[in-house]
Order: structure tokens, then C-alpha cells, then sequence
């Protein structure tokens, strides 16, 4: 009802609300002006470094936007991580068991420890037996390990004989069948 008195251009009825409404808006409008006004001001006069800031602001946080784009990514990679750790853990538990039900135990192998002086005088050996004419042959073949290299030696002609096998010819070159003249024309 009060709706179809405001467009018939009818005032409202007074009452103590709309008294005190109307009291509190007029006494207050001077502060609400001059407080608009002071704003405004300082709004045109702070435009170029509010301008500023906000770029400073936008590349600054260009990488997390990028971050954003790659949501799809770290997303899958996350899951991929978390589902290979949990297939990891799974084989690593069939395994132990597997290993404990069938008694595979590994062997520990007994190494040398390797010393500076065990080096040293290994290779005053060798450079000896160089001088001496008692080396490895190179043409001479063998099929193992001359004497036990330790972990980490570098494999040579001189301690592993499979290393001096040259290469075999290899390619159609190597496999050419001479013709034979038939003797006949056709």
C-alpha cells in the first residue's frame, strides 16, 4: 500500500523514525561533504602512485598467475608422485615378505678395503712389470678378470680380456659372394 502512495506522489505519514532519519541526515550532511571532498582530493592527487603501485603489484604476481595456468600440471604430477610412492611401498612390502617366506637372504661379499698405499704399490707393480717386458700380451685373449679389480676401477685391456676382442667386420662388404660365369648366353 505504502508502494502505490509513493507513486501517486502521496507522502508517507510522520512518525518518530522518519523524524529522527531526517534530524540525523541533515546534521551530519556538512561532515559527510567536506569528508568527500578531502577524499576526492587526495584520490586525484595520489593517481599516479595508487597507477603505479598497481603494476608494481600485477608483476609481482605474474608468476602465480602462471602457476594458475599450470594447475592442470602440478595437479597431475602431485598425484603421479603420490601414487608412485604408494606402488613403491606396496612392491617393497610383496618383496620383503616374498623374501622372508623364501628364505632369500643376500650373501655379503667380502671386499678389501682399498687403501692409498694398496694403489700405489698396484700400480709401481704394473709400471714395473711394463719395464720388465712381463706385461699382458695385447694380442692374447682370455675370458676373465686377470687379477680381481676393486670397486670403482676403471676397466682396461690390462684387466678384463674381453676388451681386446677387435671388432668383426660387419655389413654386406663382409659377406660378398663372388659370381660365376655360367658360360652360357641366353
Amino acid at each position: 500500500m505504502e508502494a502505490l502512495d509513493r507513486i501517486a506522489g502521496i507522502p508517507p505519514p510522520t512518525t518518530w523514525k522518519t523524524v529522527s532519519a531526517s534530524i540525523f541526515h541533515y546534521s551530519t550532511l556538512p561532515i559527510v561533504k567536506i569528508a568527500t571532498g578531502i577524499v576526492n582530493t587526495v584520490l586525484v592527487v595520489s593517481a599516479p602512485l595508487i597507477h603505479l603501485v598497481s603494476y608494481i603489484t600485477h608483476v609481482l604476481l605474474l608468476p602465480l598467475s602462471l602457476f594458475g595456468n599450470l594447475e592442470t600440471f602440478y595437479i597431475y604430477f602431485g598425484v603421479a608422485s603420490i601414487v608412485g610412492l604408494l606402488a613403491g611401498g606396496v612392491v617393497y612390502s610383496i618383496s620383503s615378505v616374498l623374501v622372508s617366506i623364501l628364505g632369500l637372504k643376500p650373501t655379503p661379499t667380502q671386499k678389501t678395503p682399498r687403501t692409498i698405499q694398496g694403489s700405489q704399490g698396484r700400480q709401481q707393480q704394473e709400471s714395473s712389470r711394463r719395464l720388465r717386458g712381463t706385461a699382458v700380451p695385447k694380442g692374447r685373449l682370455t675370458t676373465g678378470y686377470e687379477e680381481t679389480p676393486f670397486y670403482g676401477e676403471p676397466l682396461t685391456r690390462e684387466n678384463v680380456g674381453y676388451l681386446d676382442k677387435g671388432r668383426q667386420p660387419r655389413g654386406l662388404s663382409s659377406q660378398i659372394i663372388p659370381e660365376e660365369d655360367s658360360g652360357s648366353d641366353l
